[in-house]
């Protein structure tokens, strides 16, 4: 097991339209420190890796920046899903000199690259706060070649199609649909309450891990668990992880 993401909220300050989790400024799911410490000590007994951390918007949670800070001082590497737009607002705009102190890697949502497919998406005037957020973040590194600060940039579809060609789909998928990289293989996924998942969309269906606690997780379940699938897993299968772990190789 490489990988634990964990969802610490469904708090957003936006509402878009293509959010599989739902998230809003309306919502109050909040993942506890109590939880974030039991996902710590998974982590550090079964040496998992990567904390890969989601939301909502994972900055709406009050202990957000105790859970980058523990997880550093593990030697974990740390990636954060994003969506930018709080990045230079008063109380946030400290954050990315906090992540780039910390290495955390930064997988950064844009729905388009143009403001008017963006903005229909996410609401007026996001695509410019986010290329603001984008450029402050070039300037501490992120981006940059050498600096080892990685920034991702992520496309979302705004209805129920697939993305644009990616090298024509890495030709057709190198013509053969692959089973060897989907997320479930080497990652789990923690809800904001501590419940457990094979991925996040799993967790949004509600189709639970056993055990369904990180409280009660053993490394035994990792080895032994039967995944849950459904009509989703196709996109994911027939990419490389699809979703939140990735692209087409």
């Amino acid at each position: 097991m490489e990988t634990m993401q964990i969802n610490i909220g469904k708090i957003c300050n936006l509402s878009c339209k293509h959010c599989h989790v739902e998230a809003g400024p309306n919502r109050t799911e909040s993942m506890t420190q109590n939880t974030m410490a039991q996902c710590l000590q998974v982590m550090a007994d079964y040496d998992i890796k990567t904390l890969d951390i989601t939301g909502g918007a994972p900055e709406l949670n009050p202990n957000f920046m105790w859970l980058i800070q523990e997880a550093a001082h593990l030697r974990r590497h740390v990636m954060l899903r994003t969506n930018l737009t709080l990045l230079d607002k008063p109380g946030y705009n400290h954050l990315p000199e906090f992540f780039a102190r910390n290495r955390v890697e930064l997988v950064s949502s844009l729905p388009y690259y143009s403001s008017k497919d963006a903005d229909r998406q996410r609401g007026n005037g996001v695509f410019q706060n986010s290329i603001d957020v984008l450029r402050g973040l070039n300037d501490l590194g992120y981006g940059q070649e050498k600096s080892g600060l990685k920034l991702h940039l992520a496309y979302n579809p705004g209805g129920a199609f697939l993305p644009a060609p990616q090298q024509a789909i890495e030709a057709d998928y190198r013509r053969v649909l692959t089973l060897s990289n989907p997320m479930c293989r080497n990652q789990i996924s923690v809800s904001w309450d501590g419940y457990l998942y094979d991925c996040d969309f799993n967790q949004m269906l509600g189709l639970p891990f056993s055990p369904r606690s990180i409280s009660k997780l053993c490394l035994a379940d990792f080895q032994e668990r039967q995944i849950c699938v459904n009509n989703h897993c196709y996109a994911c299968t027939a990419g490389s992880g699809s979703s939140c772990g990735g692209t087409v190789v």
